[in-house]
């Protein structure tokens, strides 16, 4: 919701504002939406292999 709000605020703006800034500021906030995916993801990899290698351990 609150991207939105801001989207709705800032698109009212956009007009008058230089159009690169506001393609810049979306881009910023893309790259932390994909780098927190990207983070939770890795995480979880990270997790899964860490259960499969003390699994693979167990079973030699």
């Amino acid at each position: 919701m609150e991207y939105e709000q801001e989207d709705m605020i800032f698109n009212t703006t956009a007009s008058t504002s230089d159009p690169l800034e506001f393609d810049m500021s979306q881009q910023q906030q893309m790259h932390e939406i994909r780098e927190s995916i990207a983070n939770s993801i890795w995480d979880d990899y990270k997790f899964i292999m860490y259960e499969m290698s003390k699994s693979d351990i167990s079973s030699h």
